[in-house]
């Protein structure tokens, strides 16, 4: 066997090879990111600019032909994200196989600047699974929607026995981001009574 030879055997070898990767690259594309929350499945939270250590719930979805397991997660963070010592990644881990369209949640401790403007964010996240043979990349969104924070002041603050008063109550929202499906009861002493509703409901209350 003379060098043209081998030199042209290497070549198509590399080629060979080029194209299995592409291949593998194309069909390592298995999982998609589905949704985003804040807090927990069973309490849910709206964070705001200034939150430090809360949890981000990533759902991931196997679109792929089989099942898969032991997804090892990296999000890389941005302005106003970081990690709980400051950093620029966080990562996470589920242990579990993932069925064909079954989902997997994967949770992230961040930070929040202060500074931090509201508003939709799409962060990069990687997953390597199948004892990290196989490996993905997608792009999770992330809403930063602001905290509600609810006040209720009440005017008059003292009532006479016997007298009747006219009961002006104001909820206000002193927080970032908008308060929704916001319901006031009210609840009374005995002796005290009001004439009409004591349960008013409001769709939201923005800030300020």
């Amino acid at each position: 066997m003379n060098k043209r030879t081998i030199g042209t055997l290497f070549i198509v070898l590399t080629v060979i090879l080029q194209s299995l990767t592409l291949r593998a690259n194309a069909a390592s594309q298995d999982f998609e990111a589905v949704q985003t929350y804040w807090g927990s499945a069973e309490n849910p939270m709206e964070v705001g600019p200034g939150d430090r250590t809360v949890t981000l719930n990533v759902v991931v979805r196997n679109k792929g032909l089989q099942t898969f397991s032991g997804l090892d997660a990296a999000l890389y963070l941005n302005f106003p994200f970081s990690n709980i010592t400051g950093g620029n990644i966080v990562n996470a881990y589920y242990p579990g196989s993932i069925p064909v369209y079954q989902t997997a949640t994967l949770q992230f401790q961040l930070n929040i600047d202060a500074d931090g403007p509201i508003g939709s964010y799409s962060l990069m996240m990687s997953i390597h699974y199948q004892l990290g043979l196989l490996g993905t990349s997608v792009f999770v969104p992330v809403l930063l929607l602001g905290r509600a924070e609810l006040k209720v002041s009440i005017s008059p603050y003292s009532l006479s026995p016997g007298s009747t008063n006219p009961l002006m109550i104001t909820v206000s929202n002193k927080g970032t981001g908008t308060a929704s499906k916001v319901s006031v009861t009210l609840t009374f002493p005995t002796g005290v009574s009001i004439g009409g509703d004591n349960q008013w409901y409001f769709q939201s209350i923005k800030p300020n």
